[in-house]
């Protein structure tokens, strides 16, 4: 390296030392930064849930067999699938209309219809379940399925009053509801005489006990009476639609995963991706959750182009150092679940470096939603949608269950240069 390019690389090294006190000195202003300060709320929230959860399945694993973890990892998978496909994207529709709606109008039409749909897919999953991979489990008993049925209604409501808490500005409700959520650990020790219901039924009381603090939070700021408002159903319902179908395809193969890894290649490397992808789910939270937060202040009116930008920086800041750590550490953190899920480091590698690409995908979203387009969201999803599964499918059935770490990593590469190339054509950057 010459004398000049060691001067350049030496002045800018220090330029980048002597702002460090503005920085610091500008840190409470940065805070109090909506986008910076929801964010925050939302990230600690989702980090305390991955925390949470983290330390959920590492007792689940060391408390019961992998095959029982296995079909516990694919029946959660089925509960978060009925929500998904039962929201109809009034989810997104209640942080897009809160600040220009009357908010109980709005909170009571998404909780309604939420909840409906979550019984009658519920009931049609039960049904369907010996056909899907669950004829060895316990959903074709008549109490089993109540229980099912239930908890897929009360998990719905929580989710939806997590939303409503992150329209009001009020994300630290939101993460109080994941504190809540952490009474399914403790359960998992007394319950695992049950098995594979064990860990389910933890999983399940722990929701019931939230929606009962939920509903207290949001009384205080919108009376809660399950009435569907007919003007605003009408109003939101292209937007929720397409919301809905943007969803499904986005998140359905997160859920689907699972079971069709349980009906290929059996429970233990159902569970060795589960507890992956659980692994993973901390990198993803910090772009998902600059991404509500930019959601939530575009739809409050303010600059999308300002707070995207901000939101990017920020994503890439925390997630260079958060991807080292796992790509460097991940099989001491595998190791902790047991010796036979450190070979699931393959798995994780590829999954945290997509983490970049999933960063520049997240941010569009909310660019599109506040803009209304949310059609080009949804024909986005359709892509990934196909390739994640397809590309699954054909790397399982080459490289078992470690071929999702590379369906995942081309997935979202692919994306994101489609990302890119929309974003350049609309004169975006």
């Amino acid at each position: 390296m010459s004398q000049t390019k060691r001067s350049v690389y030496a002045n800018a090294l220090w330029g980048l030392i002597t702002r460090i006190p503005h920085y610091v000195k500008r840190f409470p202003e940065l805070i109090r930064d909506p986008v910076y300060r929801s964010s925050s709320f939302l990230s600690l929230g989702s980090v305390f849930s991955i925390g949470a959860g983290f330390l959920f399945w590492l007792v689940a694993a060391r408390s019961y067999s992998v095959q029982e973890v296995g079909v516990a990892t694919a029946l959660i998978s089925a509960l978060n699938l009925v929500y998904f496909a039962a929201k109809l994207g009034f989810d997104n529709a209640l942080i897009r209309f809160f600040p220009s709606e009357d908010k109980a109008k709005v909170l009571n039409t998404c909780l309604s219809v939420t909840v409906v749909g979550s019984f009658l897919v519920g009931l049609l999953f039960i049904l369907v379940s010996p056909y899907v991979g669950f004829a060895s489990s316990s959903l074709g008993s008549f109490n089993f399925g109540i229980f099912f049925i239930a908890l897929a209604c009360t998990q719905s409501m929580v989710f939806i009053l997590s939303n409503a808490f992150i329209a009001l500005r009020k994300s630290e409700l939101f993460f109080l509801q994941n504190v809540v959520l952490a009474a399914r650990i403790p359960l998992l020790i007394p319950l695992a005489i049950l098995g594979t219901f064990g860990i389910f039924g933890a999983w399940g009381v722990s929701f019931f006990i939230t929606a009962v603090v939920s509903f207290a939070f949001v009384a205080k700021y919108a009376k809660v009476n399950f009435r569907i408002d007919k003007d605003f159903f009408r109003t939101s319902l292209r937007f929720s639609w397409w919301n809905y179908i943007a969803e499904l395809f986005r998140k359905g193969p997160l859920l689907i995963l699972p079971i069709m890894i349980l009906a290929m290649v059996g429970p233990a490397n159902a569970a060795y991706y589960y507890i992956v992808s659980s692994i993973a789910n901390v990198l993803f939270i910090i772009p998902d959750a600059l991404s509500t937060s930019l959601f939530v202040e575009g739809s409050h009116g303010e600059s999308l182009r300002a707070n995207a930008k901000k939101a990017l920086i920020a994503a890439f800041a925390l997630l260079v150092p958060a991807v080292a750590v796992a790509y460097l550490f991940g099989g001491v953190l595998l190791g902790l679940f047991g010796p036979n899920y450190v070979q699931a480091i393959n798995i994780l590698r590829p999954l945290a470096l997509s983490s970049f690409f999933i960063a520049i995908y997240y941010i569009f979203v909310p660019i599109q939603n506040v803009r209304m387009r949310v059609e080009s969201i949804a024909l986005l999803n359709l892509v990934g949608f196909v390739l994640l599964l397809g590309l699954s499918y054909f790397f399982i059935l080459r490289f078992n269950v470690v071929g999702v770490g590379y369906a995942w990593f081309i997935t979202y590469a692919i994306i994101a240069l489609i990302t890119v190339g929309y974003a350049k054509w609309q004169h975006w950057i």
